[in-house]
């Protein structure tokens, strides 16, 4: 399965090349990183941060190493610098008896004393140029202990600095990695709220409208009633004028009681508007 897939993708590669030519490998290009930043995007954030986190928690070991490096170094430098104190000791004095025995030398005699010892001037020589060569040798051993000091000296000093550094770059880290995570938190703070908000919104505005709709409803059905009914003034069809009076009647004797029922019955006066002359000219 997977070799036929392998074919596939291949034929079809050869095939992009074939119709677009060098253009393919920019586009293969273009998408193999649209995708790795998708993928990279889809990374849930606290992953991240926990990964940080891990990176410096795993830096303490060797941090902790470099410092006991730097601890030994700067015992190191201690006994290299005792031992320089000690060599240089020892060639300050053969260089004086040296000097000693150059001067005495100037002075052509037979016989010298010479650390409380008597010789003759063919062994003050010989004891003169051996001396000498110890003298030029220590000086040597000490001029390379005190470049080999300084060259210590400035590593430590170099190594020293660099984990002050990077002890500092540490905790800047971690104390930036807190701020993230608080920033983290709230965000998902802010989110869950605004979640909450939206929510709560869209059922108002779906309440909203199924009243709106009610309120619609009841204006048709009102409105529809309006135009079954007609008010006073509007035209009427198939009602008898009779039956107008005798309602006029019957409200009339209710609104004056059961008293003013009992007497004759009064025309009803219509307004000026609505008589009709009995005689109209013609």
């Amino acid at each position: 399965m997977f070799k036929k897939i392998f074919i596939t993708g291949g034929v079809l590669f050869l095939a992009s090349v074939l119709l677009f030519g060098t253009q393919t490998f920019a586009w293969v290009s273009h998408g193999a990183s649209w995708v790795k930043q998708q993928v990279k995007d889809t990374v849930p954030v606290e992953y991240q941060l926990d990964q940080a986190r891990s990176l410096v928690e795993d830096m303490a070991p060797e941090i902790r190493e470099c410092k006991r490096v730097i601890a030994q170094k700067q015992v190191d430098l201690k006994y290299l610098d005792q031992d320089i104190a000690r060599l240089e000791q020892r060639y300050q004095s053969a260089r004086k008896r040296l000097a000693e025995q150059a001067s005495a030398l100037d002075e052509h005699r037979e016989t010298y004393v010479f650390l409380g010892r008597r010789i003759n001037r063919g062994d003050m020589t010989r004891d003169a140029k051996r001396r000498f060569e110890r003298v030029k040798m220590a000086r040597s051993i000490l001029e390379s202990k005190y470049a080999r000091r300084k060259a210590l000296s400035e590593a430590l000093a170099s190594a020293r600095q660099t984990m002050g550094e990077l002890v500092e770059q540490q905790a800047h880290v971690q104390v930036k990695i807190e701020e993230l995570e608080a920033r983290l938190r709230e965000n998902e703070a802010k989110k869950a709220a605004t979640l909450d908000l939206d929510i709560d919104t869209s059922r108002l505005a779906k309440v909203k409208g199924i009243l709106a709709d009610i309120q619609k409803r009841l204006d048709v059905e009102s409105q529809l009633i309006e135009n079954e009914s007609p008010l006073i003034g509007e035209e009427r069809d198939n009602l008898d004028s009779a039956d107008d009076f005798e309602l006029g009647d019957r409200i009339s004797s209710w609104l004056n009681g059961p008293d003013e029922s009992k007497k004759v019955d009064q025309p009803v006066l219509l307004p000026e508007e609505a008589r009709i002359p009995l005689n109209p000219e013609r």
